[in-house]
């Protein structure tokens, strides 16, 4: 009987252990993704190379001009994920040769790097929804590692 307990016992943590694990890469799933800057449009703030790290759930909460922030954007037939950073929130006019008044919802993202950007002065205002992350922090290189959020 004694060895039927032993077994058991540690079937018993090797079950725990396991849905511990689970759970804990869940979170980590839902919480932090990192990523990687693939083009030069956010030139200086990232250089193609750069890894991030992003959140989904620090998407939830809501924005402020000037976060950065990941976005699923239609180009081409393609759905493009892009860093970009907030230059309009809801409410505001934002005077880019003719002027978008943005609507409830809507976001104004440009690239740092105006002159090589393909943001919303190409494909205009996005909703909220396509926010999809926030760009929480640089990572590599680690000797300009840095905090966004």
């Amino acid at each position: 009987m004694k060895i039927f307990k032993t077994k058991f016992n540690r079937l018993n943590h090797v079950l725990d252990v396991v849905l511990i694990t689970g759970v804990l890469a869940a979170i980590l799933y839902f919480t932090f993704w990192p990523s990687v800057i693939l083009g030069g449009s956010m030139s200086p703030t990232f250089s193609p190379g750069d890894r991030i790290i992003i959140s989904r759930i620090a998407a939830i909460s809501g924005f402020s001009r000037g976060d950065l922030v990941m976005s699923r954007i239609p180009i081409d037939g393609y759905n493009m994920n892009m860093v970009k950073r907030i230059y309009g929130i809801p409410g505001d006019f934002v005077n880019f040769g003719g002027g978008i008044l943005l609507g409830d919802g809507e976001y104004f993202i440009v690239g740092d790097n105006l002159a090589n950007s393909i943001d919303s002065r190409h494909f205009g205002p996005i909703n909220q929804q396509q926010i999809t992350a926030r760009v929480l922090f640089r990572y590599f290189p680690v000797n300009i590692f840095r905090q966004f959020y």
